[in-house]
């Protein structure tokens, strides 16, 4: 049976993708304290999407809800609802900026 060099690849391909990932983590976190423009403008956006999530999770609906076999969790059903959200404000907010460039555009 074969089963232990697919194992064997399966861990080896856990190991190049944490050495990528390691690597990758490092040299961003290199850039962004090498120069503290980027710093602030990561920071800046980061805390934006932090408000946009908190936003997202205040107006979540947490309610439970049963299925056939299990039921939802009202938190669980918090987080799905809040994952939505935040799917649904980003959206809004990527075609009003598309809408807005077309239309700024559009004026000159």
């Amino acid at each position: 049976n074969n089963d232990y060099i697919v194992d064997y690849f399966i861990y080896l391909s856990y190991l190049a993708m944490f050495i990528a990932f390691v690597s990758v983590l490092y040299f961003v976190i290199k850039n962004l304290f090498s120069n503290k423009n980027e710093l602030k403008s990561a920071l800046i956006s980061a805390g934006l999407f932090a408000a946009v999530v908190l936003v997202a999770f205040i107006l979540a609906d947490g309610t439970e809800v049963k299925l056939k076999e299990s039921v939802i969790s009202p938190m669980y059903s918090k987080v799905i609802s809040t994952g939505l959200n935040t799917f649904y404000i980003l959206a809004f907010i990527s075609v009003a900026v598309l809408a807005w460039t077309g239309i700024s555009k559009f004026k000159k």
